[in-house]
């Protein structure tokens, strides 16, 4: 199986049978406010599966992906357990897109879905810790990979960004402490960058001071369940796009 990083929230993973999965498509241009332009290039397909994590507009532009791909939306699937889609295996996990119990940005979902052996999570936009009823569900199913989108904004009030930015990265470190002994590996996404300007922290932001940390010189990675590390790491991949 090999995993993909486009861009944003966008991650495409190719199966040893071909099938290709497209993750929380984007378009080019302004969202806001108060989010900011996103000047990365245009997704191409063709894809089999689209896979949305929630409906945002930076997460749901399945228009803007060419073809007739089947769509999996993460919003739909929680609480229905595993259903099968073209012989893979999708479930989703219902949390939060911000750490006030979805009050300021709504709800969200870990999208899940197995390939090749291999369990891979979408963050979607979670904005909190995993509480214990979550992380008892997620080793429910288990994960080997987790797709995490580090970038959080925070509607409530006027907030400096360095004040914004000291919390996600609080925010997203205990989501990776939490996760920690559950998956194999976590990979960043979804944060700003010279194609970003939201109001994000910085992948080098997220991954400070963390010694289990390996760089990609490319934008994709094959993985295969018996390479899997027994201990957790972060795999920083650049963008495609």
């Amino acid at each position: 199986m090999k995993i993909k990083f486009l861009g944003h929230a966008a991650v495409e993973i190719v199966a040893e049978s071909g099938l290709r999965i497209l993750t929380d498509p984007f378009t080019p241009g302004w969202f806001g406010p108060p989010a900011g332009a996103l000047s990365y290039g245009p997704i191409t397909g063709p894809y089999d599966i689209i896979a949305v994590s929630h409906e945002h507009p930076d997460h749901n532009a399945i228009a803007a992906v060419a073809g007739n791909p089947e769509v999996v939306r993460g919003m739909e699937l929680r609480g229905k357990g595993i259903v099968n889609i073209q012989g893979i295996d999708f479930w989703s996990i219902g949390t939060y897109h911000d750490n006030k119990g979805g009050k300021v940005l709504g709800e969200n979902s870990i999208l899940c879905f197995e390939v090749d052996g291999i369990r891979i999570g979408h963050s979607g936009d979670i904005g909190h810790v995993p509480t214990e009823e979550q992380l008892k569900e997620i080793k429910k199913y288990g994960m080997d990979i987790f797709l995490l989108c580090i970038g959080l904004i925070e509607k409530e009030g006027e907030r400096l960004e360095r004040y914004v930015i000291d919390t996600e990265a609080r925010i997203m470190n205990g989501i990776w402490e939490a996760m920690k002994p559950i998956i194999r590996c976590l990979i960043p996404i979804h944060y700003r960058n010279a194609k970003c300007d939201f109001r994000f922290i910085t992948v080098d932001e997220f991954i400070k001071g963390n010694p289990n940390v390996r760089h990609g010189y490319q934008s994709d990675m094959c993985f295969f369940p018996a390479e899997l590390p027994p201990a957790a790491y972060i795999q920083v991949l650049p963008a495609a796009l």
